[in-house]
């Protein structure tokens, strides 16, 4: 069961991942393209030292909005009897009959991992975004 969510949900976020960095491809600026080719800067130098870091800041706040994603719906495939935070507290709750408890601490660790997720990505969010404060 394991093997069967980890894929579903791969297919899932890859599909999403992907087309989040296709319209950040297509969502860099021509004339920053063109420019590089004036400079003379070639077809790979300029990829990889133009349109991705400006790729990697256009598609961030999807890439956070992904792995926030990405962790919640790892609780969908406790359906499948894979044991993640949900499962052991569904069957922590059969145990103890304290659903409430349980219930209150997996909400806890999930609102941990997501302020930490979403802190890190404003973190990426605010250094990729340092050059354009002078700019404004």
């Amino acid at each position: 069961p394991f093997w069967a969510g980890a894929f579903a949900i791969a297919l899932i976020v890859g599909s999403y991942a992907t087309e989040t960095f296709r319209g950040a491809f297509l969502g860099v600026d021509p004339g920053i393209i063109e420019a590089a080719r004036a400079l003379g800067l070639s077809s790979l130098h300029t990829f990889f030292y133009i349109r991705v870091p400006q790729m990697w800041r256009l598609a961030l706040p999807s890439v956070g909005n992904h792995m926030l994603s990405l962790m919640k719906d790892t609780a969908l495939i406790s359906v499948i009897g894979v044991e993640e935070i949900l499962y052991v507290a569904e069957m922590a709750t059969a145990v103890t009959l304290k659903p409430f408890t349980m219930y209150m601490i997996v909400a806890v660790i999930y609102l941990g991992i997501t302020t930490v997720i979403t802190l890190v990505m404003m973190a990426l969010e605010k250094h990729s975004n340092r050059h354009l404060a002078g700019a404004r």
